[in-house]
């Protein structure tokens, strides 16, 4: 690497090593990229890490190529990063298909979110993860995938998310970066921890993790139908129940939960700053 990290950085990265699955939770300006970069080439050199899909907006495309410019050492760990942006071209073509080569240098497929709306590029991901895993000997070959801005995966019912979570069940390592995890409510962190592993939070349903940790109210609304108001045969109004998260509950044995694979420091515990005004 070009960067060296700092003391808090060296610390994430002894922390999650060789786990299989990783939650990187560092704020914004505390260089959770780094972070993620250092851990690559760590897999890459002690378990023969030879793909990465690395999910993330389409917006912040750009620094991520200046995050891979200005840290990744290219002339002692040569990488190839091809940037998903649905071309039909003969030369991007032949970009794509040099990344389902797992010898030489390290294969990075940079895929947006919003992509994941499309069932072309599930088929290039299929491929990718199937090129860089073999099923026989794991110790030939390994892939990772890594979701940057984990939070655009917190609607459960979005296809984009659906597909997202299946196709990271093709993946040996899972690894997903924010710098808000929960921005609403606890169900915010459900997918982005289904992403890493079924059982990561323990509890495998939703509904469940759901009642545990957020304080419900039951609601009832009248059903329509075509604009109209339902009505039974005696006239009165149909309705259907809803729970209603009104508040948190049990939040400390949440985030006793979720410290076991994730790794947060706030920036007045690791910056000498001054105070805010």
């Amino acid at each position: 690497m070009k960067t060296e990290p700092r003391d808090y950085q060296l610390e994430a990265i002894e922390f999650a090593k060789n786990r299989e699955y990783f939650a990187n939770l560092l704020p914004m300006g505390l260089g959770k990229t780094l972070v993620e970069l250092y851990r690559i080439l760590h897999l890459r050199k002690e378990q023969h890490l030879t793909g990465v899909l690395y999910i993330c907006p389409k917006s912040i495309y750009s620094s991520i190529a200046d995050q891979f410019d200005a840290h990744w050492d290219k002339k002692k760990h040569p990488i190839d990063i091809v940037f998903w942006t649905g071309g039909t071209s003969k030369v991007y073509q032949s970009e794509l298909k040099r990344l389902l080569n797992p010898y030489d240098s390290l294969k990075v497929l940079v895929v947006n979110v919003e992509a994941f709306s499309h069932d072309r590029v599930l088929k290039l991901v299929r491929a990718f993860a199937v090129a860089h895993r073999d099923p026989c000997d794991k110790s030939k070959a390994s892939n990772m995938v890594i979701v940057d801005e984990s939070s655009r995966i917190k609607f459960n019912k979005a296809k984009r998310t659906k597909t997202i979570l299946q196709a990271a069940k093709l993946f040996q390592y899972r690894d997903i970066m924010t710098g808000t995890p929960v921005l609403n409510k606890p169900t915010d962190l459900w997918t982005q921890a289904q992403f890493l592993h079924p059982f990561a939070l323990e509890e495998t349903s939703f509904t469940v993790f759901r009642q545990k940790y957020c304080q419900l109210e039951l609601c009832r609304v009248p059903e329509y139908r075509n604009g109209t108001v339902l009505r039974d045969a005696s006239g009165v109004v149909q309705t259907r129940a809803f729970y209603k998260i009104i508040g948190s509950k049990n939040i400390e044995e949440l985030r006793q939960k979720l410290y076991k694979f994730a790794f947060r420091k706030e920036k007045h515990e690791v910056l000498n700053l001054p105070p805010k005004i």
